[in-house]
């Protein structure tokens, strides 16, 4: 079952407000912490937050959101999605890095 909030976040992702989606997807988690598809949503808005902004410091929240989702309970295609979001966070922070070091 979604919440208001997580509908939020879903349009206003659509609209590419990255912060009120942001937001949603926090008060959504917040409202129901085992709900995983808001983890999931959290975790695609920072990434494309982070592509548009070009800021680390949203890539390393969506770590965080991956690390906190990968707690709950996650069927296989949950799982792959986290681990996947993950493993591209982390190619991208170290870019970043290199790019900084340059």
């Amino acid at each position: 079952m979604t919440n208001a909030s997580f509908d939020q976040g879903r349009d206003a992702f659509e609209r590419e407000d990255w912060v009120e989606a942001i937001r949603s997807f926090i008060a959504a988690i917040q409202a129901d912490t085992h709900h995983v598809d808001s983890y999931i949503q959290l975790i695609r808005t920072y990434e494309a937050a982070a592509e548009e902004y070009g800021d680390p410091e949203l890539l390393e929240q969506a770590t965080k959101v991956c690390r906190d989702a990968r707690k709950l309970k996650l069927d296989e295609k949950q799982r792959a999605l986290v681990d996947a979001a993950a493993d591209r966070i982390n190619d991208q922070l170290e870019e970043m890095r290199e790019e900084g070091a340059e």
